[in-house]
């Protein structure tokens, strides 16, 4: 699924676009129980059903990856977050995320911001190719494509918000250097030649005898690449040997197809204990023989230092990383004050106990 902006809301159009199952607008209209066209009254506007529902949903999956939430409850409305019934604290977290909404909207028309018309196109393209992948389900629930673009719409609207506080020209302008420092700080990049000693097909460890066999070849292939081989050839080699099937002789590897660009802190797709024997044992350079559970790995460092044109490729996501949790802790704390009044028919209709039933 492609989606394409110019700014360093990607983070935030997938997470509101993706993660959460968008739920678009839902028009429910009247109904024996009361309008229910309006779920939140915000500083006197009244917030649609459907941006209602979108944000239920959000809150919905950050409760099921919150660290109190048990899956394996019988029945999983029986958790707590905290000390809130997980309904309830859905319940809260949706209005959290409603405010901020609307807090987008209104920073956007304060700061006199208009969405570039490159930018409508792109909002137009990503619906058109996000659209067909569930629109069965979504118009099942009464979901338009004007909502679902609407709700695309908002995510762009944050990204040019972002842009006008952190970017280079921006009210807290972050400069190069400041974000070469924290690519620094929290990157480092390697090739890494693996010798895996568990079974591709079980994942279960290999006998000692063939552990032993595989820390012989990393020792052999370490050596060949301290006399000059290049890794890249050993990496060819270790690709074949897993999966020999899906390589062949002429098969080219350049370094984007080697290179790891690790987080520091974990969490890269490797160990955790791997990841922090190439921080602190490898050398810039230099090829070393590391290990952890899963087996033996030939490691060559590059540290953390990015080209020019690297930099260039990668700021504008580097600047959303850095400094996007800032930007929405911000944007709640203006968002707190607002005025809200509730439409109890409508939040009573809004169950979030439907979206289970909705994905089925």
């Amino acid at each position: 699924m492609i989606l394409k902006n110019n700014k360093a809301s990607v983070k935030n159009i997938i997470s509101k676009m993706l993660v959460g199952v968008l739920a678009g607008a839902i028009v429910l209209g009247a109904t024996s129980c009361g309008d229910t066209r309006w779920a939140l009254e915000v500083e006197g506007d009244k917030i649609p059903a459907g941006v209602y529902l979108l944000n239920q949903n959000i809150a919905l999956q950050e409760a099921r990856s919150n660290k109190d939430y048990d899956a394996s409850l019988k029945n999983v409305w029986d958790n707590k977050i905290g000390d809130k019934p997980v309904k309830e604290w859905i319940e809260d977290e949706t209005e959290v995320l409603v405010k901020r909404y609307y807090q987008i909207e209104k920073m956007f028309e304060e700061k006199g911001l208009k969405l570039t018309e490159e930018e409508k196109s792109n909002i137009e393209y990503n619906v058109d190719n996000m659209w067909p992948n569930s629109s069965e389900m979504y118009e099942k629930l009464g979901i338009s494509k004007d909502s679902y673009s609407q709700a695309m719409e908002n995510s762009f609207k944050e990204s040019t918000v972002f842009s006008s506080i952190y970017g280079k020209d921006g009210e807290k302008a972050v400069s190069d250097d400041e974000l070469k420092k924290y690519y620094a700080d929290n990157y480092i990049r390697a090739d890494v030649a693996p010798y895996i000693t568990n079974d591709v097909q079980t994942g279960e460890a290999l006998p000692d005898d063939k552990k032993k066999e595989m820390e012989k070849k990393a020792n052999e292939d370490l050596n060949r690449i301290k006399n000059g081989e290049s890794i890249k050839n050993i990496i060819k080699e270790r690709r074949k040997a897993v999966a020999p099937e899906g390589a062949e002789d002429g098969d080219e590897i350049d370094q984007k197809d080697t290179r790891f660009e690790l987080r520091k802190s974990g969490g890269n797709g490797i160990s955790d204990k791997l990841t922090k024997q190439i921080v602190e044992k490898s050398v810039v350079g230099q090829p070393v023989l590391l290990s952890d559970e899963n087996g033996y790995y030939i490691v060559i460092s590059y540290g953390s230092d990015l080209s020019n044109d690297e930099f260039t490729q990668k700021r504008d996501s580097l600047l959303g990383e850095y400094k996007y949790d800032e930007f929405i802790k911000d944007v709640d704390k203006q968002a707190k004050s607002l005025k809200v009044t509730e439409n109890k028919n409508a939040i009573s209709a809004f169950k979030p106990q439907k979206w289970d039933k909705a994905g089925k």
